[in-house]
This record gives structure tokens, sequence and C-alpha cells, in this order.
């Protein structure tokens, strides 16, 4: 069989869809699937890939919410590839404009066509024709829920993780110096400023705590706000003069493993209702004990006191109770990391989720 996955950008853009990509090419070829990336990146990180993966870039999915600069071009390359099945990710509905692509695509050359929603996006945007797919999937029973109101029918496929690769050595608050993490993109609607706020609280009390924001240059951003952003926690951070108790951090997929395992306590303190949270499993697969918003997706992965701890979002004193309590009993913060990491490699396992995908492939329907 062979498969061509579709999304706006790869490796080095950092984002849970590039990730779930490096993961999802890679156990489809070593389960013997021949794999077709098709992206807008045009220098994407092959050396994250087996090398039985092949890329191809085009200028449309460059160019989100914009109309095809050649009418057809996509869809015929599409149709080239001699694929079997072509599964988008997170096209919809952004990429509206581009659904006579894959329609050519379909009639021209590939049998089925899947789709997978990683996101929420605005309501305008959604085609009302949704026949064109074989198989529409959420990648959580929120976002599920969230589109169902919209008009879109989708199938729950939560998102897993390579566990192998996410596999900390070193267990986490064991040091005096109490490490916390936020990984997530630096955009404001995952609560960066919160991370900071507790930051401030904690030394405030005297904690020998620091903490490492993961600063993100390229991401996928259609609203052109993230550079601000970024400029905006800058300017915090130097204002809290904080000196080494902080510090801003850019890492590649494949260094992440390694930040994780140099943090004791990861916090995802989101403020908008996360449609999943990949960077959360992937910090449970590290055995960290993991402090998030109870917004969204993330309660879908996360059961507070067993596999993380959840807060209700924005509000500062609950999350700064929590990271003390795992700061003043590192024994359930272990405890927590162990069960988290469990969770993951029962129920997330990558290799898992690729067969069963490939089943819905190969049985062409639901």
């Amino acid at each position: 069989m062979r498969v061509a996955l579709v999304h706006w950008t790869l490796p080095p853009t950092v984002g849970g869809v590039e990730t779930h990509l490096v993961d999802l090419a890679n156990s489809y070829t070593s389960l013997g699937i021949d794999v077709v990336i098709v992206s807008g990146e045009p220098f994407p990180s092959i050396e994250l890939f087996s090398d039985r993966v092949a890329f191809y870039c085009h200028d449309d999915l460059r160019r989100p919410l914009n109309c095809p600069t050649k009418p057809g071009s996509l869809g015929r390359l599409l149709a080239s590839l001699e694929v079997q099945v072509i599964h988008a990710h997170n096209i919809l509905p952004l990429g509206s404009q581009l659904l006579p692509e894959f329609r050519l695509a379909k009639a021209t050359g590939a049998s089925l066509l899947f789709h997978t929603s990683h996101s929420e996006w605005p309501t305008s945007q959604w085609p009302e024709d949704h026949t064109l797919w074989d198989g529409m999937f959420a990648v959580s029973t929120y976002l599920k829920n969230r589109l169902l109101r919209l008009g879109v029918p989708t199938t729950v496929t939560r998102l897993p993780v390579d566990s192998e690769a996410f596999n900390s050595r070193v267990a986490p608050l064991e040091r005096a110096n109490v490490s916390l993490l936020h990984p997530s993109r630096l955009v404001e609607e995952k609560g960066s400023s919160l991370s900071l706020d507790l930051l401030e609280l904690l030394l405030g009390e005297g904690v020998d705590v620091n903490l490492t924001i993961m600063e993100t240059p390229r991401v996928f951003d259609i609203s052109d706000n993230a550079a601000a952003y970024t400029d905006k926690i800058k300017c915090m951070i130097a204002d809290l003069n904080l000196g080494t108790r902080i510090k801003l951090l850019t890492a590649s997929v494949i260094e992440m493993r390694a930040v994780y395992e140099a943090s004791d306590i990861v916090l995802y303190p989101s403020i908008f209702p996360e449609p999943y949270g990949l960077a959360v499993l992937e910090a449970m697969s590290c055995e960290r004990p993991v402090v998030a918003s109870a917004a969204g997706g993330l309660r879908e992965n996360i059961q507070h006191g067993g596999t993380g701890l959840l807060f209700r979002p924005g509000h500062l004193r609950e999350l700064y109770n929590l990271a003390k309590k795992l700061i003043l009993q590192p024994d359930l913060g272990r405890r927590i990391g162990k069960d988290a990491r469990q969770y993951v490699v029962q129920e997330r396992s990558v290799r898992h989720f690729a067969k069963s995908m490939i089943d819905v492939y190969r049985a062409g329907c639901f």
C-alpha cells in the first residue's frame, strides 16, 4: 500500500500536527507501507524520517486561505503519486479552496480520501458537503463534539506518541533545585504568562526553582501574532529581572526528549480549550508529572491525581497550589510520572495507532 500524507508544514516548523506526521510516517514505513508527504515545507527535516518516506513541496500548501495559484496543479500532483490513500491533516477548513484539487486527485488517482481535524476553526469556512471524504477524524471527543455543532461529522482518533523515543532515563524531583518546563508553542493562548507568574510566586516564597519556556521561532501562524507575542514575553522576562532563573530555549523534535528529561514538572496552562495537547503526552511518556488546565481535550488523557494534575483555566492560585504540592511531595510527582508513562505505553502507542489506521484504509470505510 502507498499512502500520501498532506499538511501545510513539516518540521523544522514546530507543532503537534508536524510531530504527529513524523511518528505516523515512520510507523507506517516500519509496517511495510510506502509513504509520500506533500506539504508547503520547502526544506523539511528529512533526518527525522525513515529513508522510505518521499517528500513533495507545493506552493498552494504554503498559502492557507488563498486560492490556488495554478488550479489543478496540486490535484494533478496528488494523482501522479500513484497512491491508494490520501490522508490530509488539518487542511480543512483553512484549505476549503483546495477541495477541487482533492476531488481531482480522487477522480484520477487515489481511491480513498481521508481528513483528520486537529483544530477548531471559524464556522463560516467549513464546507457544507462532506461526501468527498471517505472518512473524517477528530483528535479528541471534545473536538468531535465542537465540529458536530458545526455540522461536521467525525470519528475520534486520539493521537499517540513514540514512547520509545520519549523515554527518560532520569527520575524527576530528585534534585534540590526544581526545574519547571513550559513546552508548548510560544503563543498567547498557551498561557506562558501564567507560567511566569507561577515562577515569581514560588521564588517569592524562597523555593529554589527555575523555569524553561520553549521558544518556537517557526510555527504555523495564520494570524501572524506569534512574533509579537514572543517579543512581549521577552519584555516581561526582562522586567522580572530573574537572571538565570528563567530561560527561553529552542529545541528540535529529536532534542525534546532531553529537554523533558532535564525538567521536574511540566506546565501546560492553556487559557483556551485545547483540541488535544500532544506535548502533554510527550511529557507523560517521559515520566514527568504534568500540571495542565482542564480545558478541552486535555482532560481526555489526564486523570486528575492519577496521570497528572488539572486546574481551572486561568486560575493562577490553583496552578500554584498544585505545583507547590508536587514540590513538597516529590514521591507523589514520581508516582504520577510513572502512572502517566504506563498510560501512554498501554493506551497511546504509535505503532498500535498506525496499525489501526492501516486497517481503516484497507477496509475502505468505517
